[in-house]
């Protein structure tokens, strides 16, 4: 006896089927990059210790950071390594942070602090910060740092090993997230799971494409001559970004990026509330995607779409009875594949694991930020530190 379907119906079974079976490969591919990013991701320890030790300069940018200051230049001075020079750069801040660092500068020798000049025009604030730190570095390599950082003794001795250890021009190690709020809970995790499921650091590290690239400006380590034949930050004054454009023109040079893990190494907490992380990411989201609007609402739209596709079919078929039998399995699937993709990040990095069952939430909340941040660059209403950018 034949069963006839009806033909409205077995179209709409035909999208459901496809978008599925395409979302399983998508899926699929995203695993295959995390699960080859937990060999890649070298930690910054790992290095053999070697007997060089090239005279490095520190350099901190530091406007308005009177919570974080002291801790960071004072675990700056208790490095084991015993070749460098601090210089941090008092960015015109209208808090203490000039008092502590006149305070830290007098008790230690191996701090020089400097005040910054008044901003220029056609510059960020943090940019222009960062060059004239270079301009008056010593160093045979320069270590950006942000004075929000925490660093463990070993921190320098470890980047400069591994930094000769892959012969790299930018060193780039992404510190601990830490993460005090469950506001910032559900935002800041998604920088750790964004570039281990998307970015292919084994592909990454060996071509010289600029799109596949991610640094991040909490600790950059060049070499000098490097950061001299790309124009250092001069090259990329007016970004709001200074980190992902540099590593961009690092590789656009022809010059070696790499990327490691400094979570036991260096520590930073870049938020402290839900509206500080919602309002920090909506300010970088679109220059991370290049100031590409299409890709960047594609990209979160396609991932709400990921995530909560399966879950919608499901709940309604439970009314309506819609879905075939291999459709509501291939539901069930990506359901748990997405669970396991989270999980492979949130666990690597050490976040809390029930975020993972959150998925959804968190998905809508960056779609969000997204949003937000394609609206501030529209209206150019984009503030940081008191300064419009």
């Amino acid at each position: 006896m034949k069963i006839h379907r009806n033909k409205e119906k077995d179209d709409h079974m035909g999208y459901i089927s496809i978008h599925l079976i395409g979302t399983l490969i998508f899926d699929t591919i995203i695993l295959i990059i995390a699960l080859s990013n937990i060999w890649e991701y070298k930690r910054l320890e790992s290095f053999s210790r070697l007997n060089n030790r090239p005279f490095i300069s520190v350099l901190v940018p530091a406007r308005n950071e009177e919570e974080n200051i002291e801790r960071c230049i004072t675990s700056l001075i208790n490095q084991d390594y015993p070749n460098y020079e601090i210089i941090v750069l008092n960015d015109n801040s209208t808090d203490r942070t000039g008092q502590i660092l006149e305070r830290l500068g007098a008790e230690n020798d191996k701090l020089k602090v400097i005040n910054g000049k008044e901003l220029p025009k056609g510059w960020m604030g943090k940019n222009w910060a960062c060059h004239q730190l270079s301009e008056v570095a010593k160093g045979e390599y320069l270590l950006f740092t942000d004075a929000d950082t925490k660093h463990r003794p070993e921190t320098i001795s470890d980047s400069i090993f591994a930094m000769i250890h892959f012969d790299a021009d930018l060193l780039n190690a992404f510190p601990r997230q830490i993460t005090g709020t469950f506001g910032e809970k559900l935002i800041v995790p998604i920088t750790h799971w964004s570039f281990f499921s998307f970015l292919p650091l084994f592909v990454a590290h060996r071509i010289k494409s600029t799109v596949l690239t991610l640094t991040i400006g909490q600790f950059m380590l060049f070499k000098r001559e490097a950061y001299s034949d790309i124009g250092g930050h001069a090259a990329v004054k007016g970004s709001v970004l200074d980190d992902v454009p540099l590593g961009r023109n690092i590789k656009k040079f022809g010059l070696k990026w790499r990327l490691v893990d400094g979570m036991n190494r260096i520590s930073c907490r870049m938020y402290t509330d839900f509206k500080s992380s919602f309002n920090g990411f909506a300010r970088n989201l679109l220059a991370a995607f290049n100031y590409n609007t299409i890709l960047l609402f594609w990209v979160w739209f396609w991932i709400v779409n990921v995530i909560w596709d399966p879950i919608i079919f499901l709940t309604i078929n439970l009314f309506t009875n819609f879905m075939l039998f291999y459709e509501i399995i291939l539901s069930l699937m990506l359901i748990i594949m997405n669970l396991i993709l989270w999980a492979i990040a949130y666990i690597r990095f050490d976040y809390p694991i029930y975020l993972i069952f959150l998925q959804p939430i968190i998905s809508i909340l960056m779609f969000a930020i997204a949003l937000k941040s394609l609206y501030q660059q529209m209206r150019g209403s984009l503030v940081w530190k008191d300064r419009k950018m």
